[in-house]
This record gives structure tokens, C-alpha cells and sequence, in this order.
């Protein structure tokens, strides 16, 4: 395979792994958000192995922060 037909594929896969988190995260109900923190995890580390810009990777990254943050702090706080 050459550097070209690689560059294609991962530029390729890439854009299928983002519809596909977006997707996902577009069916699924308040309740079973549970895990949203992941999905934007994922679409961070897209923006960047996409060489997108930094602000889009790490307005995922922090929507990640603060995610965490919420759940661990509501369950140390029972």
C-alpha cells in the first residue's frame, strides 16, 4: 500500500468513526447518557488525528472534564 492510498483510508476512517459517535450519541436518551463523556473523548481524539483545528479537539476534551468532574463529585458526595 502506498502512502497515498493510506493517507485516503485513514482520512476515510476517520470521517466514518466521527458520524458514527455523532450518530450514536443522537439516539440515545437523557437516561442512558451516562457514558457522553466517552463519546466526546472519542470525537476529541478524531478532531485530532484529523489534524483538525485545536479549539475543536479540545472543546471535547474539556466537555470530557467536565463530565467526569460532575459524576465523580455527585458520587463522592453520597
Amino acid at each position: 500500500m502506498d502512502l497515498d492510498t493510506f493517507t485516503d483510508l485513514r482520512s476515510e476512517m476517520l470521517d466514518k468513526s466521527r458520524f458514527c459517535y455523532k450518530e450514536a450519541s443522537s439516539c440515545q436518551s437523557e437516561e442512558e447518557f451516562e457514558e457522553e463523556w466517552l463519546q466526546h473523548y472519542m470525537l476529541g481524539k478524531i478532531s485530532e488525528k484529523s489534524a483538525e483545528n485545536p479549539d475543536k479537539f479540545l472543546y471535547h476534551y474539556q466537555k470530557v472534564a467536565s463530565f467526569l468532574l460532575q459524576v465523580y463529585c455527585t458520587n463522592l458526595s453520597h
